[in-house]
């Protein structure tokens, strides 16, 4: 549900990230498929949004955080 809400939002706030962040912090591996898609999600949006910033800010930080969480430890960066 959270994932879901992030996907419409218009930026990261840090308690989005410290949630997602927990959430990510509990997810067994190997993934189910509903959890894996939502992960998937999660990857495409905080790309995204890491590509409309033109500065480097904490936002940024926070999103390739996530970004790393999702492609390395959940193994989504082939998609």
């Amino acid at each position: 549900k959270r994932i879901k809400l992030f996907e419409s939002a218009s930026s990261l706030s840090k308690d989005d990230c410290r949630w997602i962040f927990a959430l990510c912090a509990v997810v067994e591996t190997p993934l189910d498929a509903d959890t894996c898609a939502s992960i998937r999600c999660l990857l495409r949006r905080c790309g995204k949004l890491r590509a409309e910033k033109d500065e480097f800010d904490y936002e940024v930080v926070m999103l390739n955080i996530l970004v790393t969480i999702a492609g390395r430890i959940f193994g989504q960066s082939k998609y």
